[in-house]
């Protein structure tokens, strides 16, 4: 097990070198603070060092069921916990925050983002076209933006995160650490644009598709339909298949995206 620790503490170590990745965890942080929510996945060094095999054991009996016949012909003596229940998230904000983590590197990476609706919400379709419109691929909004007309960066992505009480909707960037207040600037207006413009039918029927096509492209692989069946069969008791998800996609409102934005 202490073999074990400091792999994972390495582990840490290789994510914080990477500013792409570090800002992730530094949203969540500043979105959820010290609940699960805000919480690394890998934990804190001092927690992976003070961890001893009796907080696994314990964690075992209280959290993992038997769930099919075969896991229970194998572990069928052991015995039965009570489930805990899951912390809720508390959504307080006022005003705009921001959380910055300074280090030396050649870009400067951010997240700029708003709350948005939990797993059940209707209104997440909807957010994935507007994700689409923005920052979906290399013929989105941003991506044209920034890094064809102004050339300051390598990657841009949009998108919405949901998640069974909250939701969120970012923007991440990596750009030039000189030209950070140019970019914002830059991303800001094009949101804007989507407000008081809105998106053009022919612009929102490529991005649907676009946006189809990933779906169906991430879905041969016997592993992914598993994943994708098995998700919403855990999360919301029911199964839609990728039809079924196209036809919420294709539903999606040019009027709809503007209300949203």
């Amino acid at each position: 097990m202490e073999r074990e620790k400091g792999v994972i503490i390495e582990e840490i170590n290789m994510y914080e070198d990477m500013p792409n990745h570090q800002v992730q965890e530094l949203w969540m942080r500043l979105l959820y603070g010290d609940t699960p929510a805000g919480w690394s996945i890998a934990g804190t060094k001092q927690n992976i060092l003070a961890m001893k095999q009796e907080d696994f054991v314990n964690y075992h009996r209280k959290h993992y069921k038997e769930v099919i016949k075969e896991v229970k012909k194998i572990f069928g003596s052991m015995k039965r916990g009570h489930k805990g229940k899951k912390i809720k998230v508390r959504e307080a904000q006022s005003r705009p925050k921001a959380l910055i983590n300074f280090k030396k590197t050649d870009q400067t990476h951010f997240v700029l983002g708003v709350r948005t609706y939990d797993l059940f919400d209707k209104r997440n379709a909807a957010l994935s076209v507007l994700a689409g419109v923005l920052g979906g691929g290399m013929s989105s909004r941003l991506f044209v933006k920034l890094r064809e007309e102004m050339g300051v960066g390598y990657y841009v992505r949009a998108g919405n995160d949901a998640y069974t009480d909250h939701g969120f909707f970012q923007i991440s960037v990596g750009v030039d650490n000189k030209r950070i207040e140019e970019v914002l600037k830059a991303i800001l207006e094009e949101c804007q644009k989507l407000k008081t413009a809105g998106v053009g039918e022919e612009e929102l029927k490529k991005v649907k598709e676009f946006l189809i096509g990933n779906m169906k492209l991430s879905l041969e692989s016997t592993d992914d339909i598993a994943n994708f069946y098995g998700g919403q069969e855990l999360l919301k008791r029911e199964l839609k298949n990728a039809e079924d998800k196209a036809k919420e996609i294709r539903k999606v409102t040019a009027k709809e995206i503007q209300t949203l934005a």
